[in-house]
């Protein structure tokens, strides 16, 4: 599991996302997942300690199921104007990580893995952490808060049914996903460089959404996970196909 989500987060890295600085360390015959932290700095005196706010205090819910209506991507869109120094960055750079999570099936994408973080520069988005793929269950892929107007499905038409909440345009917004899944077509030649087992690698394949492949005969269907139409019209598609 942790050469896993070592390769997912250099994975996101690869995919324009800022994720955390990580390493593997060998110990006793197994790995240690190492993590930067990016709420302290070291320095000649002592750790320098950051100001950290997660998303649940930023979207002011709680874990409870009555709560549940306020864990929404786009309200967490609205956040950065009110805390970063660079709010348009940020939005864009947050609808980067709902993509990837929908393309590699991370629904552990909960209020309490986005967070803002106080530099000296000012409040800015924390880099991604815990990126990690889950198993599909279902054909129907579903991420843990709200993506747009149709509710948490992992589909293209949720993800593009709100782009300007994350400043973009559609065909922005259509761009970032396609770029997005050209460099997915990889994953396995990356998650290989990364140390994952062919077992491992052979069951996330089974598993997730994370083959990606290109097809022209492909029509009426918009899900990022299962058959995921990216760009609309019979002549130039892109997709990432589920293998089962």
């Amino acid at each position: 599991m942790q050469r896993i989500e070592y390769a997912t987060g250099e994975l996101a890295r690869r995919c324009g996302i800022a994720a955390c600085n990580a390493r593997l360390e060998p110990i006793r015959g197994g790995d240690v997942l190492m993590v930067e932290r990016f709420d302290r700095e070291y320095t000649d005196c002592g750790y320098l300690r950051f100001g950290f706010v997660s998303g649940m205090t930023l979207l002011d819910c709680d874990e409870n199921y009555l709560d549940r209506e306020r864990w929404s991507h786009p309200l967490l869109a609205d956040e950065p104007r009110r805390w970063s120094v660079k709010p348009d960055e940020d939005r864009r750079e947050l609808f980067r990580r709902i993509v990837f999570n929908a393309a590699v099936t991370n629904d552990d994408d909960h209020p309490r893995n986005h967070a803002v973080c106080r530099t000296a520069r000012g409040w800015r988005l924390t880099p991604a952490y815990d990126l990690v793929p889950s198993p599909l269950v279902s054909l129907e892929r579903r991420l843990a808060m709200t993506i747009g107007n149709y509710g948490r499905t992992a589909s293209t038409y949720n993800l593009l049914s709100q782009p300007e909440r994350f400043a973009l345009t559609t065909e922005s917004a259509r761009q970032e996903i396609e770029k997005m899944v050209a460099t997915l077509r990889i994953w396995r030649v990356h998650f290989r460089a990364c140390g994952v087992s062919a077992k491992d690698i052979e069951y996330i394949a089974r598993r997730s959404c994370l083959n990606v492949s290109s097809s022209r005969n492909h029509r009426n269907n918009d899900g990022v996970c299962g058959s995921a139409t990216i760009l609309p019209g019979p002549s130039r598609k892109i997709q990432l196909t589920c293998s089962r």
